[in-house]
């Protein structure tokens, strides 16, 4: 049987919380995970530039709608509109675009569905101070 070889030098490790804290003080951080914004009438609105659009299948929904992954002043956020609002988007090309979805609230539909309905403007592009 073969001897395994063990090194014995010690190990130097850096200190990971100490290397995070600095790397986000200065901003050297890609956040490559978003938050799933549910839509309320407490979250009625969503201003920020559209990262991408990917298909999603599941959840309550019955054919595949789009997700939209949006950079907002908060981060990187992840929503559903649905089916309806899908099809009066489609068409248009809304990547790198900023966006400025309103939650208009639910509708009940002739079949005992709800859907929910949202005003989506595209906005001139945003200079680094705003304007």
């Amino acid at each position: 049987m073969v001897k395994p070889k063990v090194d014995k030098e010690p190990i130097e490790r850096p200190n990971y919380a100490e290397a995070y804290q600095k790397a986000r003080s200065e901003g050297r951080l890609t956040r490559k995970t978003s938050r799933i914004l549910t839509w309320t009438e407490d979250s009625p609105h969503l201003i920020g530039k559209v990262r991408a659009i990917m298909p999603f299948t599941g959840g309550k929904f019955e054919a595949e709608v789009n997700a939209y992954l949006i950079e907002t002043d908060q981060g990187l956020v992840s929503t559903i509109l649905g089916s309806y609002t899908d099809s009066q988007l489609a068409g248009l090309d809304l990547v790198g675009k900023i966006v400025v979805i309103e939650y208009e609230g639910k509708k009940d539909l002739e079949d005992g569905r709800k859907v929910n309905l949202f005003n989506v403007d595209i906005m001139s592009e945003v200079t680094p101070n705003g304007t």
